[in-house]
């Protein structure tokens, strides 16, 4: 009896598996782009799969090769009069357009076009700054998405919090406080 019920474990086992599904969804999808290698793009995927991309992509920007960079800045749930600051290349500012003063909504920084060159950096970077009408009275706390495309494709998402709750004592709703800085790593 023993040795029956040996003999039909393995083949329990055999049986019980399921083979596995293909994803065969078309809109995931990958792009390459340049020094960023493979980026996830389901918007207009270049390549169906990660593997197919990887093998298709060269690993870096050519010498002199241009490449533009913007971002799209997400503000949502402020509730906080001021403006904003975002430093990439030089320092762009987002005044409200709304009476109330207040910065809600969707944002894109200028595009810069970049030249390629060996010897910059492997990561580059900026900041994100909230300045409140009044930082001693406006209090509140906001979500911000930032998106840095590349060649017209998302190869970075930042989600962060800005604002502060009370100034005494000093208490902000992130460690970020007032200002978020991003690094981009281009390698």
């Amino acid at each position: 009896m023993k040795r029956l019920l040996l003999l039909f474990i393995p083949i329990l086992f055999l049986f019980s598996c399921e083979p596995e599904e293909e994803n065969n969804d078309t809109s995931v999808g990958y792009n390459c782009v340049g020094l960023f290698g493979c980026v996830e793009n389901n918007e207009n995927p270049i390549y169906t799969s990660l593997s197919d991309c990887q093998n298709n992509c060269g690993s870096s920007f050519q010498e002199g090769e241009e490449f533009t960079v913007y971002h799209e800045i997400i503000i949502s749930n402020n509730s906080v009069p001021g403006h904003f600051w975002n430093w990439m290349l030089t320092q762009e500012s987002i005044y409200p357009t709304d009476p109330s003063g207040i910065v809600n909504g969707t944002y894109l920084s200028d595009v810069f076009t970049w030249n390629w060159n060996l010897s910059w950096p492997s990561s580059a970077g900026g900041a994100l700054v909230f300045h409140p009408n009044n930082p001693n009275t406006d209090f509140g706390c906001m979500d911000i998405t930032l998106n840095t495309y590349v060649n017209d494709v998302i190869v970075q998402v930042d989600e962060f919090v800005l604002g502060k709750i009370s100034s005494d004592p000093e208490v902000y709703c992130s460690s970020a406080g007032l200002q978020y800085t991003w690094t981009l790593n281009v390698n």
